[in-house]
């Protein structure tokens, strides 16, 4: 190219110019899982607290009232006694869900030899899904996820908990109960 400075100068230059290519577009989102919440329970008021479940929970042996007594969250937690073998079971309608997933905390305290207390689903049957033994009673909150994906997904579909416990002095929590699933969402591919 050539430039003047309109007072009789000029100068001539050569430029070199490069085209590179375009960069790849971005991928469009294609539809990919998100969580959706079916029901949850902290135990804040009643056995009826929380949302999603069918009914409140039935409840055998020494159950009491919610605990205020350290729980994970919030101000109250489930609380299960020995010597009268406690147990509580709520009802949720998990028909035509898939790739459902449990999540819960648990502790135990003051456990002996044969003391066991148990987490429970029911599909038609009941499955043990968590099963706490002395040694594992640290009275600190531990956290449980539990694949539900194996089990029937039914309208009576049931989560439960029971203690086979030697004395009253033993015990088993339970807080901040959820029941989840996959629900269709937007997953932004990576690939070039």
């Amino acid at each position: 190219y050539s430039i003047s400075d309109g007072n009789g100068g000029t100068d001539t230059a050569t430029v070199s110019i490069t085209v590179n290519a375009a960069p790849a577009p971005t991928p469009a989102p294609t539809p990919g899982p998100t969580l959706q919440t079916i029901a949850t329970d902290g135990f804040e008021n009643s056995w009826n607290d929380g949302s999603g479940w069918s009914g409140a929970w039935n409840r055998g042996g020494r159950t009491g009232r919610p605990s205020n007594q350290n729980p994970h969250g919030g101000s109250r937690h489930a609380v299960l006694r020995g010597d009268s073998n406690g147990q509580i079971a709520r009802t949720v309608d998990m028909s035509g869900v898939t790739n459902a997933q449990l999540t819960f905390y648990w502790k135990a305290r003051k456990l002996e030899g044969g003391d066991t207390a148990r987490v429970l689903v029911y599909d038609g049957s009941w499955h043990t899904v968590l099963t706490v033994s002395n040694g594992q009673d640290d009275n600190n909150y531990h956290a449980a996820t539990i694949d539900l994906s194996s089990y029937n997904m039914t309208s009576n579909f049931r989560i439960g908990a029971i203690v086979s416990f030697s004395s009253d002095k033993d015990y088993f929590y339970i807080d901040d109960i959820e029941i989840t699933y996959e629900k269709g969402g937007l997953v932004v591919n990576a690939e070039r």
